[in-house]
């Protein structure tokens, strides 16, 4: 499936203390999933976390450690939920949607917990559990919506730092969905009343 000759492309790379369209969560207080934090260099952590970013200086992490390490309060139970957010505006704005994305990520410590990438709606397009080892790996998903979101399910102790790189956001048509009522896919035909 192609996604237009004519396709805009952004990439969030983080360097920039914010970066146009992004969001993430407000600390976990409530029911406010908990935030992914703006890193250079290494996590506080040893044994989780990247060293360094993937490309630049810069990434985006979720620090799972208690609050003395620079953790978030509301943020210290196995399945908290972080969040990070891209509101889909460069895709928008030219009048197309989000067609996919690739992202560099970061999933090293006995305790990963669970990323995962959900479209507008909320329906999962890519999920990955566990640690992946030390290195920065590529991921590339198909989103085909007006926006996305990176959620992070925390594992259950400080090791258990991921991070986020590098997202290339494509723009461009959508496919239309599939037929959802069995007329369609059946082909029923028009009966008439007498």
């Amino acid at each position: 499936m192609s996604r237009g000759a004519e396709a805009t492309s952004v990439t969030l790379d983080f360097e920039s203390v914010s970066t146009s369209g992004v969001t993430t969560g407000s600390g976990g207080s409530g029911a406010a999933p908990c935030p992914f934090d703006r890193q250079s260099g290494a996590t506080g952590s040893s044994g989780t976390g990247p060293s360094s970013a993937h490309s630049g200086s810069h990434y985006m992490y979720t620090e799972v450690s208690g609050t003395g390490d620079g953790g978030h309060a509301a943020c210290q139970s196995a399945g908290d939920l972080f969040d990070l957010s891209y509101d889909g505006s460069v895709c928008s704005d030219e009048g197309s949607m989000i067609f996919d994305i690739s992202f560099m990520f970061h999933m090293y410590g006995t305790d990963i917990g669970t990323l995962r990438v959900t479209d507008a709606a909320g329906l999962q397009k890519w999920s990955l559990s566990g640690s992946q080892g030390t290195s920065w790996h590529l991921a590339s998903v198909d989103v085909y919506s007006s926006s996305f979101r990176f959620e992070y399910a925390r594992g259950s102790s400080y090791l258990g730092d991921a991070a986020i790189d590098q997202v290339v956001v494509n723009c461009g048509v959508v496919p239309p969905p599939p037929p959802t009522h069995d007329c369609a896919i059946r082909k029923c035909r028009r009966q008439s009343s007498t």
